[in-house]
């Protein structure tokens, strides 16, 4: 804490800036439903939610979606879970705020704390000046943190796209050689028809 008030640290006689880090707020997405706010095991929906189609199905492993991608929370053209969704930006935000709200009285908490356990301390307003607030600095990082998570999302969603094209063709080649089985199966029985038609002729 006394680093970041002083927002310098020299080492060999360098100075270096100092400034908080402020990891993006994990927003919890139910594997399940795609709800906001709750894991899978704590889900009460009794269907599983399609995470492209949005559409709920008793048993997901049979629906093999081929709609283009929905949200849940906005119907907005891209998956549910998806980090670009303005709801749960505006979830990760609020959730954050409350983050710094809390560890900001945690941390006034503590220095009131520390000032009532010195009593030789004589506090003068001159020699600390107040710090001016930081919410520019928060704002800043956190656009720059919820850019990258939303570049990291849509590498996922490409990524997820492509697995998904990739097991239709999967798909697409076992039908094809199950067709391919069926008919070489009915070609084996016209000959051999045939053949059994040849020997009665003769």
């Amino acid at each position: 804490q006394d680093l970041l008030n002083a927002k310098k640290l020299i080492v060999n006689y360098i100075s270096y800036d100092v400034i908080e880090f402020l990891s993006p707020a994990t927003v919890l997405i139910c594997s399940k439903c795609s709800g906001i706010g709750h894991f899978r095991k704590q889900c009460t929906e009794q269907h599983e939610t399609c995470k492209t189609c949005a559409q709920a199905f008793s048993d997901l492993k049979n629906h093999h979606c081929t709609a283009d991608p929905v949200c849940k929370h906005c119907s907005g053209n891209h998956l549910s879970n998806s980090a670009k969704c303005p709801v749960i930006k505006s979830f990760r935000a609020e959730l954050t705020r409350m983050i710094l709200n809390t560890d900001h009285q945690l941390h006034q908490s503590s220095s009131s704390s520390a000032k009532n356990n010195n009593h030789n301390y004589a506090y003068n307003l001159l020699n600390f000046p107040p710090l001016p607030a930081p919410q520019a600095l928060n704002n800043s990082v956190m656009m720059k943190l919820d850019e990258l998570m939303t570049k990291i999302t849509d590498v996922k969603d490409h990524l997820a796209i492509l697995s998904s094209k990739h097991d239709k063709f999967e798909q697409f080649m076992i039908d094809k050689t199950q067709q391919d089985e069926l008919v070489k199966q009915q070609m084996d029985l016209l000959q051999k028809n045939d053949h059994e038609l040849k020997k009665d002729l003769v």
